[in-house]
Formats: C-alpha cells, sequence, structure tokens
C-alpha cells in the first residue's frame, strides 16, 4: 500500500538460495531445533514483541488511508 510516498512492505520467510541480501539455509534448523540441537527460537519472539506496536501503526496507516480517500 502507498500513501503519499510511503511504503511498508513486511515479509517473514526463509530464504532458500543466495542473493545480494544474504542467505541462511539453516534458519529454520534454528528456530525449530533438530533431533541433535534444541529449538532457539528467535523470529515468533521478534514477532510477540512487536505484534502490539505493528497493529497500531499498521491501523493508522489505513486510517489515513481512509481519510485521505
Amino acid at each position: 500500500m502507498q500513501i503519499k510516498g510511503e511504503k511498508e512492505v513486511y515479509q517473514i520467510s526463509w530464504r532458500k538460495r543466495s542473493s545480494a541480501i544474504g542467505y541462511v539455509p539453516y534458519a529454520h534448523m534454528v528456530e525449530y531445533g533438530t533431533v541433535r540441537q534444541p529449538a532457539a527460537p528467535f523470529v515468533r519472539p521478534a514477532f510477540d514483541a512487536k505484534k502490539d506496536e505493528a497493529q497500531a501503526l499498521m491501523l493508522e496507516t489505513v486510517m489515513r488511508a481512509v481519510q485521505n480517500a
């Protein structure tokens, strides 16, 4: 969504191939653990810590879009 030159895009996924912005082929093994290594979650705690803030920002953006329409 773009509002007066603003654009916010958020995507959470596992990068399977090398690219210019990074490559972490083992991220899922860290997050969920393996047979030999216990899980060390990093995505879920980060999501939980910022969930309320993200929802407030999304609501604010939608309200501005509706008011400016």
